[in-house]
């Protein structure tokens, strides 16, 4: 897909953002195709990282981990304004193997009171999440699960990623001129602005991920 996006495809998704979004030229350019390519090079990178992840094994002793997708359906309630962000939030569980389901308000009050809801992927505003997060936890007992729940809201930050170099190195790929982490973060980071993200689990079982990013101020980052 990455490469269809990046070769006979790439006019179409930029000129489908442009008159979908109102975005000019160089703005969809920049979300639809090199966003995009960069989203789906990357989870796929982490994805086989995540696979070739084995415990070691003594001599005569074989130890495997088995990763199997979560057990249910991942709601993905994707945002109207970046083609980007829209296509990575269904496409990342997806690619991991789970089942995702898509628009917000047609399914959403039926999929959160299904017990087989499994995880939410989604960005958009901070009353919205809070919402989805308070029904969650008022239907906490009813699920075959606990959900995993994945949100991005209002506010900006920055974030460092460790093993810089080895991100450096994936950046610098054939793909785009932007490189983005898009594995979630884990817990509840409160900003100065008006908003908060919170972001927890993983969309696989077990997960250990070689990377820790962390929040940062726009102060410390200046310095």
């Amino acid at each position: 897909m990455a490469e269809l996006f990046s070769g006979p495809w790439r006019s179409t998704l930029t000129a489908a953002t442009i008159l979908g979004q109102s975005k000019t030229a160089h703005q969809a350019e920049i979300d639809a195709a090199c966003e995009a390519i960069d989203f789906l090079r990357f989870n796929v990178e982490y994805m086989a990282r995540i696979y070739a992840e084995q415990p070691a094994s003594g001599p005569g002793v074989w130890t495997h981990f088995d990763y199997r997708p979560l057990e249910g359906f991942v709601l993905a309630i994707s945002l109207f304004n970046f083609t980007a962000t829209g296509l990575n939030l269904s496409s990342a569980p997806a690619l991991m193997g789970n089942t995702v389901h898509g628009a917000g308000p047609p399914i959403g009050e039926a999929a959160l009171a299904s017990p087989d809801l499994a995880g939410i992927h989604f960005t958009g505003s901070t009353a919205t999440f809070q919402h989805l997060w308070r029904s969650v936890g008022n239907r906490i007992d009813t699920y075959r699960t606990y959900p995993r729940l994945v949100g991005e809201t209002g506010g900006k930050d920055f974030i460092v990623a460790h093993r810089s170099a080895d991100f450096a190195a994936l950046a610098a790929g054939p793909s785009s001129t932007r490189g983005r982490s898009a594995r979630p973060r884990r817990g509840c980071t409160s900003r100065r602005t008006s908003g908060r993200s919170c972001e927890s689990g993983s969309w696989l079982r077990p997960s250990r991920s070689p990377w820790a990013i962390r929040p940062i101020s726009a102060t410390s980052w200046a310095r």
